[in-house]
């Protein structure tokens, strides 16, 4: 699994910057109309936002720490990228950006699969790079694709995750998406848990999943101690001995391809013939 998880990391991703159709305008997540002048050659960016990492070359992004010379590396960009909620917690960095005509494009949370698939396009369309976004859109179908035809016959996977701090991932995540396309179900979002909920142990054994993946920071021996807990020993997921570390972010993985397939893979292990090179 992880030889196969580390492959699709690692493939291509080519793609081209698209310089003709500027200026161009592009509604951001905060509703803003920004109008983008010429195709964007330094993009200062604050904090890491994975879907602008698959979108953007490496070598055009500028990573931006606002308390670190942030003003004066925005107002040497072609674009300013910030989060909303880094919009609204650094004002003079923006104000820098506008001073200068930066054009400023704010991202905001992914609650879903399609939320990320908008980012990924917005991102493509302000950057320039529309071949680049529809490189890896159509990535994530393909795979998607696969991985439905894969698991169509086998039975429905339940599946919680859980942090380090007993929280778990219901409605509108891009965990439940993931969990659904790869064959499973989430079984904290079936129960009707919204977004993020801490939960104790009854309520971990009352879900019952068949698959627990630990998110976040756990460690290896965290993660022993945790399936070993006699609280869980009636817990399917621990009694068949699948209790899993998750190798990506559940609240916004770095590729959601990627971790499609390692979820089908970890749902349905018979698969994974199936899936190699797929």
């Amino acid at each position: 699994m992880v030889v196969v998880f580390g492959a699709v990391l690692a493939a291509a991703r080519p793609g081209a910057a698209q310089d003709d159709g500027f200026p161009r305008a592009v509604i951001d997540a905060a509703g803003r109309e920004v109008i983008i002048p010429t195709l964007p050659e330094r993009i200062a960016a604050v904090g890491d936002y994975p879907a602008l990492a698959l979108v953007v070359p490496e070598g055009q992004i500028v990573p931006v720490d606002p308390a670190v010379d942030a003003a004066d590396r925005a107002a040497r960009s072609d674009l300013l990228i910030l989060t909303d909620l880094a919009a609204a917690s650094y004002p003079d960095l923006v104000a820098a950006a506008d001073d200068a005509g930066v054009p400023v494009f704010e991202v905001g949370a992914v609650n879903g699969l399609a939320a990320w698939r908008d980012a990924v396009e917005r991102l493509g369309m302000a950057t320039g790079q529309d071949l680049r976004a529809a490189q890896v859109l159509a990535r994530l179908d393909h795979r998607l694709d696969v991985i439905r035809r894969a698991v169509m016959p086998d039975a429905i996977t339940r599946v919680l995750a859980l942090t380090p701090e007993a929280y778990t991932f219901g409605e509108q995540t891009i965990f439940s998406d993931l969990a659904a396309a790869a064959g499973g179900i989430n079984v904290a979002a079936a129960a009707g848990y919204d977004d993020y909920r801490q939960v104790d142990d009854e309520a971990i054994r009352t879900l019952a999943p068949d698959v627990i993946v630990l998110a976040g920071a756990w460690s290896a021996e965290a993660a022993a101690d945790f399936a070993a807990n006699p609280a869980y020993a009636d817990v399917p997921a621990v009694q068949d001995g699948r209790v899993l570390r998750l190798p990506f972010s559940a609240t916004f993985p770095d590729d959601p391809a990627a971790a499609a397939l390692w979820m089908a893979i970890a749902l349905h292990p018979g698969t994974l013939g199936v899936l190699v090179g797929r």
